[in-house]
């Protein structure tokens, strides 16, 4: 894959369950590398199931597709592993390990992808909580944290390993609006690094809000691509936004964290 290619496409995707549920009809889409696009659909339409396709959890009924030059038809079993080292997940329900501390699941992430060196894996987890705004908090437990911080956690552990791309399904579902607005300027953020980043969502006023890339699926089917969009149509043409971000967009700035030794 060039800088100038897609770092996702899909070409007349369909996917189609054994009981005979079609969860996604003749879907063709592109989403180029460092862009910020929102997910939208009512329950059923078929996010979680693009997204579960993205990281090659499920395969395809007909079509094609390709992600971060990886055609996913193709990829042999044993390449699936190394492929989604590229793909930063982050989840809803945060998945925490409830034994480990904010700093052992973040850190449990390098040492999955193959990170030995414990000098770098110490830099590179400090590095990321310092930029999700836990470094005070990095000796807690899951149970200890709030929801947000959860997240927070949750965001760091997708973003340790340096990914291409950040994949995120209903990240801000369980959180209040405060922290919802706080996990969504942190995507917002970590976009501004160069990160792709997808977001599957319901939430209506953040995407009102910030005013990016809208996918919008309806049965399966794309039935909506809009720059700048808003959650609906209507509101994206009447201009009825909460707001802009107040995170710089002025340009890229790569993120830089600690590379050491594996």
């Amino acid at each position: 894959m060039t800088t100038f290619d897609p770092i996702i496409r899909l070409d007349n995707v369909s996917k189609c369950y054994l009981n005979g549920v079609l969860a996604l009809q003749s879907v063709s889409l592109t989403i180029n590398p460092g862009e910020f696009v929102f997910l939208v659909g009512p329950s059923g339409s078929g996010k979680s199931t693009l997204l579960r396709l993205l990281l090659r959890d499920e395969r395809v009924t007909t079509g094609r597709i390709f992600v971060a030059g990886h055609n996913l038809l193709r990829i042999q079993p044993g390449a699936i592993p190394q492929f989604r080292r590229r793909i930063g997940v982050v989840f809803q329900d945060y998945k925490l390990l409830p034994r480990l501390t904010a700093f052992e699941n973040v850190a449990f992430a390098l040492r999955v992808h193959g990170f030995h060196d414990a000098r770098a894996i110490r830099e590179r987890t400090i590095a990321v909580l310092e930029l999700v705004g836990l470094r005070a908090q990095a000796d807690r437990y899951p149970a200890t944290l709030s929801g947000g911080e959860q997240q927070r956690v949750s965001v760091a552990r997708a973003l340790v390993t340096g990914p291409d791309m950040l994949l995120a399904d209903e990240p801000t579902g369980n959180l209040d609006p405060d922290n919802a607005l706080a996990i969504a300027e942190l995507l917002d953020q970590i976009n501004t690094f160069g990160t792709t980043v997808v977001v599957a969502t319901h939430n209506r006023d953040l995407v009102d809000k910030f005013r990016r890339r809208v996918l919008q699926l309806d049965q399966g089917k794309l039935v909506r691509d809009e720059e700048s969009g808003g959650y609906t149509l209507a509101l994206a043409a009447t201009g009825d936004s909460l707001g802009e971000s107040t995170l710089p967009l002025d340009g890229r700035r790569p993120l830089t964290l600690p590379e050491g030794s594996r």
